[in-house]
């Protein structure tokens, strides 16, 4: 091959890889990774959209933040209409709670953070690991015949409401448990 040609095509390369429509794919979709989070935020606060006029209503991020409700709603009015009583003095603490803090407060601190990170530990657990233990159960009462992919969708919307924000598609998801079985055997 000589040089001509060699330049040839790599210039007939170079203009199938510039034409307007790759260009404007390949600018669109990086563009759309970049600003992932901010056009999902947005979409999220879509109140209405119009049509070929193109009209779009949004709320505003801050009034967003401002009427999330809570997610035990009978929880909450039952603290909303709770009789403010004020405060008198600190927390009803046990006496002996208090001195053995003021004796001891380096065990007293590694108590809390061991105890916070069970928390934090159990709640994470919960969250993932949770629903993939429901679905397990739900699998055996099927028997070896297994069920539809498409049925074990509504474990991983649950992971997903669990979660908040996930990043897991639903085969990772179900690829857990497939190669936890495999290391297991």
């Amino acid at each position: 091959m000589t040089f001509d040609q060699i330049a040839d095509l790599i210039l007939r390369y170079l203009d199938v890889l510039l034409r307007w429509p790759l260009a404007v794919f390949a600018l669109g979709l990086t563009g759309m990774l970049l600003f992932k989070k901010p056009i999902s935020n947005f979409l999220s606060r879509i109140t209405s959209a119009g049509g070929y006029g193109i009209q779009l209503s949004a709320v505003s991020p801050q009034s967003q933040t401002a009427a999330k409700k809570p997610r035990a709603p009978e929880l909450a009015n039952v603290v909303e209409n709770q009789p403010q009583v004020p405060q008198q003095g600190p927390p009803m603490v046990p006496q002996q709670a208090i001195q053995y803090v003021q004796q001891h407060p380096e065990q007293a601190v590694e108590e809390y953070l061991r105890i916070f990170n069970a928390y934090r530990y159990e709640k994470a657990l919960n969250q993932i690991y949770g629903t993939q233990i429901d679905m397990l159960q739900y699998l055996s009462t099927k028997g070896t015949e297994g069920d539809a992919y498409t049925n074990l969708a509504v474990f991983y919307e649950e992971f997903r409401r669990r979660s908040g924000d996930s990043k897991y598609q639903m085969p990772d998801y179900v690829r857990f448990l497939h190669t936890l079985a495999d290391w297991v055997k």
